[in-house]
């Protein structure tokens, strides 16, 4: 058996067999899962459009949903709701209209760069509180038969993907920053 260079194995600690870094490949399969519920999502751009414009408002379990999935583009639940906290269809389709760019065509936002900056605390997001987002979305009830039920489970869905990377992120920068600190106290 041939004996490994210590040197060699200290540069490669933190690495995967294939020179990648430790969860490269997790980070890469959460990122295509975004991609992939922004793709979906986007066929589904028309129908939310015509969900913010509706003045007929759906059911208290639809309000809850989109409000959940909009407090990742940094809208918070108050800014959905009546002076007495109760979901307002109102404000949450003015909320919807406004989101819907930066969702998807011309003003569409890297979400995927957004909120791995903020996981990592490179860049954190102004308004953007992801562990409320995780929270509300898994509080908001089901598909309850609301016509566009369909849309806002697309919504819900990339909401969730983007919560998933969130914490893998987090996670991958706690990992490096406990080796990180266990390597400075070996050297002590």
């Amino acid at each position: 058996r041939p004996r490994q260079d210590p040197a060699a194995a200290e540069r490669t600690e933190g690495y995967g067999e294939d020179g990648a870094p430790d969860g490269a490949e997790d980070r890469a399969a959460a990122e295509a899962a975004v991609a992939s519920a922004e793709a979906v999502l986007a066929t589904y751009a028309d129908a939310l459009s015509e969900l913010a414009r509706d003045k007929i408002p759906p059911s208290e379990a639809a309000v809850a949903s989109l409000q959940a999935s909009l407090l990742v583009c940094g809208v918070s639940s108050e800014s959905c709701a009546s002076f007495t906290g109760a979901p307002d269809w109102a404000k949450a389709a003015a909320a919807l209209a406004e989101a819907l760019p930066t969702l998807s065509g011309e003003g569409k936002k890297d979400f995927v760069s957004l909120i791995a900056a903020d996981a990592d605390g490179s860049a954190p997001l102004e308004g953007v509180d992801v562990e409320a987002a995780k929270a509300a979305a898994e509080a908001a009830p089901g598909d309850d038969g609301f016509y566009a039920a369909d849309a806002l489970a697309k919504l819900s869905a990339w909401a969730a993907a983007l919560a998933a990377l969130w914490d893998l992120v987090k996670a991958q920068k706690q990992a490096a920053d406990e080796a990180e600190a266990a390597a400075e106290a070996e050297d002590d």
